[in-house]
Formats: C-alpha cells, structure tokens, sequence
C-alpha cells in the first residue's frame, strides 16, 4: 500500500508491515523504537517495531507485508533531508500522481526495503508448513464476510498441530498471534474494499469488523492515522 499526501503528528503506534517513509522537501522528525527523534527524509521503519512521527505538508509511505521484510532488525535506516530513492520519477512528489508515476515510486521505495533487508539477512526462514497452512485458514476468514470470531482451535488442528503448539509455531514464524495475523488480514481486506469503491462501513462490515467505528479503531491503532485521510490518497498494490 502506498500513501501520497499530508501527515499528521501520530502517536506511538506499530503496524505488521515494514515501512519506507519519504519526505523530500524537508524531511519529518521521526522517533523509532528507543531512538532519539530526529529529521529524516528518507527511512525504514521494520514491521511491529513502535513509532512516531511529526507532520510535514507532503510525504509517501509505503507498507510492505512482513512476510516481504522479515528479517529487517528494529534499527531505524535514515538518510538526512534531501535524500530520495533511485528511480523514481523526479526529485518531487507529485501532488496528484498518475497510476503510473504511483507504481514507479511505490517500486523505487520497495527496492529500498528489499536493499535495506539484503544487508541485514541474505536468506529467508521457511515457515513451518503447519504455520503456512494456518495463515491461508486465516486468510479465508479474513475473506469470508463474517464477524463472528472463528474457532482458532479447530483451525490449528486443521492445519496439523495442536493449539498450544500453534501459537509457538506461528507466533515464531510470523511474529503475531493467530488473532493479531487475522485483525491484519481484515484491515487489508477492507482497504481493497474501499479502494473498490465500496463505502467505509460496507468495507468493515464485509472484513469482518463488527462496524465503521470498530475498523477505525484498530485502523488508527496500526497506522497513527484516521483512514478517512489515508484513503484518500492510498494507492493498492493489486498485484
């Protein structure tokens, strides 16, 4: 997902993805983890790793599954103000970028994680089969237009452990647990709704949630943001 637009201040917050953060014009003071808070215009925020940061008039962010970034350590990767990423289309933001100006940026920032998680962990942990297995049971939760809460221990044994060593497992390989993973899938679910054209409470509603107000909740939770002013400006990878 990447974001074109204003920020705002946010509080503390964490989010399952990994995030590239950019601000070209003047950069934005950001605190990561215990670091101090400092101004950076270019910076890799790993996933689950508590942040925050100011306001600026204009910034992209993009956020990258873990999955894609696992392996990136909770050290903030920052260039001072006035750094921009290789091969994007200019040294600006565009106010009102084309799909095609917001695909060219959304690969120059993604080519910016991936180099900041090659020189950290080369290679990438296999997640346990049981634990993959689990993830797509989830994600069909996630997809399934339902808010009743699913039965997560039916749904280890089906994916071949036992309750107890489900979490292990997946807590291991994810970094979440079997309900935080499935909070996430619903978030993502309801923000391709929305970009769909669907309105902010059938999103929610269709994800899972149990209404607009309760998406919002754990939408400002993950993000530091109302999704009224995220939305407006994101742009989802289909792909």
């Amino acid at each position: 997902m990447l974001y074109i637009g204003p920020l705002q201040d946010t509080a503390r917050h964490a989010h399952h993805a990994a995030q590239v953060l950019w601000v070209p014009e003047q950069g934005v003071e950001l605190q990561v983890g215990a670091l101090p808070r400092e101004r950076y215009s270019l910076a890799v925020i790993p996933a689950d790793v508590p942040h925050t940061h100011g306001s600026a008039p204009w910034a992209a962010m993009l956020w990258v599954d873990a999955a894609y970034a696992a392996h990136l350590q909770p050290v903030r990767q920052a260039q001072p103000s006035g750094t921009q990423p290789k091969h994007t289309a200019g040294p600006a933001l565009p106010r009102q970028p084309t799909p095609q100006q917001a695909a060219t940026l959304a690969r120059a920032l993604h080519a910016h994680l991936h180099s900041a998680s090659a020189a950290q962990q080369p290679t990438l942990q296999a997640r346990h089969p049981a634990a993959q297995r689990m993830c797509a049971l989830l994600n069909e939760v996630a997809e399934a237009s339902s808010a009743q809460a699913p039965q997560l221990e039916r749904l280890a044994h089906r994916a071949g452990l036992s309750p107890r060593q489900m979490r292990s497992v997946f807590a291991r390989d994810t970094g979440l647990s079997p309900q935080a993973y499935l909070r996430w899938r619903r978030l993502r679910v309801a923000v391709q709704q929305i970009t769909q054209g669907a309105s902010l409470t059938a999103a929610a509603v269709t994800a899972g949630f149990a209404d607009g107000a309760h998406f919002c909740r754990v939408f400002r939770a993950q993000f530091g943001m109302p999704p009224k002013q995220a939305l407006l400006s994101l742009h989802l990878d289909r792909g």
